[in-house]
């Protein structure tokens, strides 16, 4: 098999992968800091970031939620990631809706992209952001649209990538049910390995040949048995189309075990009771918090800074949902009111503050 710059890249064998998985989470580790009860993104990433390199084989590819305050890490993780993952294209102008469909379209014969959305980047009306982030989850899926009298479809296909501080869009939500979602931390005392973009660069550009020879090893068969579901971890529902490529490379690579904890906490979040983890982890804090008239959305963010790494799967809405009915059980001695039509929440006044 020749390279593109005319080398034989020959083939890469299941040890060898191994060595470019864990180069490639090495690269992730220099980078981002993430606490021990999530070291596991580590591999998540590294296997997330070679999967690229084979979204060719697939028929449906997943969306990776990189969501996290500010300084907490999302900007190295997308630099690593542009990096190393097969040509990945990051949108860097805020396009009109015209530039942001040709974009994500992926030609005729050509390989499925990796496309990198900024929440401050993506300006373009939800609703046309949002059929083009289900419509690329899938081959075969597209947008048609009308160009001058004739139409077009558009096939945005390929991994996704949000990059987002505030929750999405409620108009977005469904989206969760195909997200892998990285969650980053901030960590004051953490300082980046590679502190230029151009040293991250050239970390990536040492490992290129051996990526080369990644992206024709022979995973093919492993991957037709995890989308028959006959793979060592059995997928369910919506974890057939977005984690079977994943699992394929990291099974390949030898490095299933590191990258299955993701998996469960994945399960955790999506087909866990969030109630649960609201009552364990939140609601003590919202106890001894005095909400001072504000909305569900600041206490969610507030509440995001105090918990990092273990603060449940919310959105505002949710936020809202859940403080309700603490406060018709009297778990919390808080009272709704409308402040310039936004609901807030206060202390009651029974309570004696």
């Amino acid at each position: 098999m020749k390279s593109e710059n005319g080398g034989d890249r020959g083939t890469m064998d299941q040890v060898q992968a191994k060595q470019i998985f864990d180069k490639v989470e090495a690269v992730y580790r220099k980078q981002v800091w993430f606490p021990e009860s999530r070291a596991w993104n580590y591999p998540l990433l590294a296997a997330l970031t070679l999967a690229t390199y084979h979204a060719r084989h697939a028929d449906a590819w997943p969306i990776i939620d990189i969501d996290g305050m500010t300084g907490s890490g999302k900007g190295q993780v997308v630099a690593v990631l542009h990096a190393l993952a097969w040509r990945a294209r990051p949108i860097t102008v805020v396009p009109t809706v015209a530039q942001l469909y040709r974009y994500a379209h992926v030609k005729k014969g050509k390989e499925p992209k990796v496309t990198i959305w900024d929440e401050a980047r993506v300006q373009s009306s939800q609703a046309d952001v949002r059929a083009v982030l289900n419509a690329g989850v899938e081959r075969g899926k597209g947008v048609p649209r009308m160009l001058g009298s004739k139409s077009v479809m558009f096939k945005p296909w390929g991994f996704k990538v949000l990059v987002h501080e505030e929750p999405l869009p409620r108009s977005m939500q469904s989206l969760h049910r195909r997200c892998i979602r990285v969650l980053t931390v901030r960590a004051n005392d953490f300082v980046p390995a590679l502190p230029r973009l151009r040293d991250v660069r050239r970390a990536a550009e040492a490992l290129r040949p051996e990526l080369e020879r990644w992206h024709d090893a022979e995973i093919e068969p492993l991957l037709v048995e995890y989308l028959h579901n006959r793979g060592r971890e059995k997928l369910v529902g919506d974890e057939r189309p977005t984690w079977h490529l994943v699992l394929a490379v990291a099974e390949f690579c030898g490095r299933l075990d590191a990258v299955m904890p993701a998996l469960r906490a994945h399960r955790a979040e999506r087909l866990g009771d969030v109630n649960e983890m609201w009552r364990a982890r939140a609601l003590p804090i919202m106890q001894s918090t005095d909400p001072k008239a504000r909305r569900a959305s600041d206490l969610m963010e507030a509440l995001r800074k105090r918990l990092g790494a273990d603060m449940p799967p919310l959105n505002h809405h949710s936020m809202g949902k859940l403080l309700r009915e603490a406060i018709s059980r009297g778990e919390l001695p808080w009272r709704e009111r409308q402040l310039h039509g936004a609901t807030v929440y206060e202390r009651a006044v029974h309570d004696g503050v």
